[in-house]
């Protein structure tokens, strides 16, 4: 196994909330990632070098929030839990304010942060952040509900079963669909980042996400990425 940062914990109420840090700034970064694990994300070459290449530049700190990884997993989770896991980090660190990077979900949570706490967040960088998922009258682009449900139920049926996992990989990263490195790593991750009922409590708050009422009051320098295909994905 290729050598991994010390990871550290902060305590979010009652949570303890897995963390590592890398580089020494000048500016401070959070990464905060979604459906990982700590110890896993540094097995994949790419992944790796996208850290080291981040730490080169800044103070970079990767975050498990809670439920999820080397961090305590309660019964439920919510963006606003996630909020405050990023808040007990920059608290441990003795950050006042931070660059914040996240992916779907924790991009969801550092958005929730930017708009509730301003003062602590200096930029976002969000990559597929998704402000609602399922369809109503008033947003028609979102999924029906019966594939919502259908979904939650096939992440608690087949979670972790390998060929259940590989179907899942190439959607999420199409650039490595036929790297069998990624692959092989995408199962391990997959497995050491939630359980499978863990990985449909976190699908349903995905599910149940609606923050489309808060992306007015986004004050904060804003990048927001997707790839070409999430459009034909939606």
């Amino acid at each position: 196994m290729q050598n991994v940062p010390d990871v550290k914990y902060a305590r979010s109420g009652g949570v303890a909330v897995a963390y590592q840090v890398i580089g020494e700034g000048p500016r401070d970064l959070m990464f905060v990632t979604f459906l990982s694990n700590l110890v896993s994300l540094w097995q994949f070459s790419p992944m790796r070098r996208f850290f080291e290449q981040l730490a080169a530049e800044t103070r970079l700190i990767v975050v498990n929030p809670r439920g999820m990884g080397l961090s305590d997993r309660p019964r439920s989770v919510t963006l606003e839990g996630w909020m405050d896991d990023i808040r007990a980090v920059l608290d441990a660190e003795r950050m006042e304010r931070a660059s914040l990077l996240g992916t779907v979900d924790s991009a969801n949570a550092c958005l929730l942060l930017a708009t509730t706490y301003p003062e602590q967040v200096e930029r976002l960088v969000l990559f597929t952040p998704i402000a609602r998922f399922v369809r109503s009258d008033e947003y028609p682009i979102g999924v029906p509900e019966e594939d919502a449900q259908a979904t939650i139920r096939s992440r608690r049926e087949h979670w972790g079963d390998r060929d259940y996992l590989l179907e899942l990989a190439p959607r999420l990263n199409p650039q490595w669909a036929d790297d069998e490195e990624y692959l092989d790593w995408f199962v391990l991750n997959a497995r050491l980042a939630v359980s499978p009922t863990a990985a449909a409590e976190f699908w349903r708050m995905q599910m149940n996400t609606d923050i489309t009422d808060v992306l007015s009051s986004v004050r904060v320098p804003t990048l927001v990425l997707h790839r070409a295909a999430a459009r034909d994905e939606a």
